[in-house]
């Protein structure tokens, strides 16, 4: 099998009226981001990352990283989650492949990581971590010159008196 690395897409967008709409139409910002940022090349520059025996063979390891970030970015939740990407030519079509990996081959990369890896993995957020924040404009994410974070989770709500006793 030949190698299968991540490629820069190239997309037309084209609003027109459709039949079927994606439900990952937001998936094309966060390629651009990490288009921006340089992330797939900073993936390919981590140590101990790709654990391939023959690099000309298999999935690259920035291909496995874009495929479980489309995942999480789409509501995604686990690796057969990240294989379903498969489904939506939207998906493939950012990654510039015809086929993502499926769960067996994604959850042998993820056990094969190392300490070294890992550690590489956590530098590279941190280093996006403190790009996408000298990026945004501090009024947008601060308030009373402190970080502003807001999480809200409509699927778990709860209220009303304690049920003890019962």
């Amino acid at each position: 099998m030949p190698q299968i690395t991540k490629r820069s897409p190239k997309i037309r967008f084209e609003f027109v009226a459709a039949k079927k709409q994606s439900i990952l139409g937001g998936l094309p910002a966060i390629g651009a981001l990490a288009q921006r940022f340089g992330l797939w090349a900073k993936i390919r520059a981590l140590p101990g990352i790709d654990l391939r025996v023959r690099t000309t063979h298999g999935y690259a390891p920035e291909l496995n990283v874009a495929q479980l970030l489309y995942s999480f970015c789409s509501g995604g939740a686990s690796l057969a989650d990240a294989e379903r990407l498969n489904e939506e030519p939207l998906a493939r079509q950012l990654a510039r492949v015809g086929r993502f990996a499926d769960q067996t081959l994604l959850g042998e990369w993820l056990r094969k990581q190392t300490e070294t890896s890992i550690a590489a993995f956590w530098q590279l957020i941190s280093e996006f971590v403190s790009w996408a924040i000298a990026q945004a404009d501090a009024a947008r994410w601060t308030h009373a010159v402190r970080a502003e974070v807001f999480f809200d989770d409509t699927q778990i709500e709860v209220f009303g008196p304690p049920l003890r006793g019962r």
